[in-house]
């Protein structure tokens, strides 16, 4: 797994940066076309909701995509009351559960499912790179 640490090699910077609407220098941009050509699977950077706390992005290789592992969503203070989550990537090695990619949160903390998601181009897409990795997956461990 290759992660980039943002605070360390101006990631963070930049991240800043588009936070508070500037625009990114054409040597800036040229740096994070460097790091992306990496192939990273995680960028961390400085949470801005906990002090001193990191968030991590991962990026699906298979999916070209931004992964998240779970959306939350709690109403009010009580974390029993009004509280709902879908799981987007599970396991250590974030594995996506596709068919949650078209999953909705509603009204009073519900959780909706997109159907048209489930017949769409993009599903199919991402079925097709989730039975390959599946497979490649499973080939590893027969040999």
């Amino acid at each position: 797994m290759i992660i980039i640490d943002g605070r360390k090699c101006g990631v963070q910077e930049l991240i800043d940066k588009i936070d508070n609407g500037i625009s990114l220098t054409l040597s800036e941009e040229n740096m994070m076309k460097c790091i992306l050509e990496q192939k990273p699977d995680c960028l961390v950077y400085d949470s801005r909701a906990y002090k001193g706390g990191e968030n991590y992005i991962f990026l699906e290789k298979g999916f070209k995509k931004l992964a998240v592992r779970q959306l939350r969503l709690r109403l009010g203070n009580r974390s029993a009351k009004n509280s709902q989550t879908i799981v987007c990537a599970d396991t250590s090695d974030y594995m996506p559960l596709v068919k949650n990619y078209g999953c909705c949160l509603e009204p009073i903390a519900r959780v909706g499912v997109k159907r048209e998601f489930l017949e769409s181009e993009q599903y199919k897409y991402y079925m097709k790179n989730y039975d390959i990795s599946a497979d490649k997956l499973r080939s590893a461990f027969r040999d």
